[in-house]
């Protein structure tokens, strides 16, 4: 319940801050708690109602268990280890964004990150406090 009231609130706060015209693109991003996330379910049709589902696109890209370097492509261990895979799905949500907003007019854009425990588990959490860029 407290979740649909804070989407309540985030809708109503974002609608006063956006342009009439265009649609709005939302993003949702991140590890498994993104990847678990029943977006469709609540997420979706509450922003549908609020902004009328022909101006809404959803792009969602996530995947579980996997670092945050996969999306973060300058990412290095404190070591200065760089992992076989550096920012696959970040492109991933990037080409799979351009396709959605082919030929459409964006008024807002919103990014939505779930993140997952892969880095610490991993004990990489200490790259964190380095990114700042």
């Amino acid at each position: 319940m407290i979740i649909k009231y804070a989407l309540i609130a985030l809708i109503f706060t974002f609608t006063s801050l956006v342009a009439e015209e265009g649609k709005h693109l939302f993003l949702l991003s991140g590890q498994s708690n993104m990847k678990r996330f029943q977006d469709k379910q609540f997420f979706v049709p509450a922003i549908e109602s609020e902004f009328g589902k022909e101006n809404v696109i959803f792009v969602k890209v996530a995947e579980g268990g996997q670092p945050i370097s996969r999306w973060y492509k300058k990412w290095q261990s404190s070591k200065g280890e760089t992992p076989e895979k550096l920012g696959d799905l970040y492109d991933q949500l990037m080409a799979q964004t351009k396709e959605a907003i082919k030929d459409q007019k964006i008024s807002s854009v919103t990014f939505i990150w779930m993140q997952g425990e892969r880095d610490a588990k991993d004990k990489n959490s200490d790259v964190y406090l380095g990114l700042t860029e």
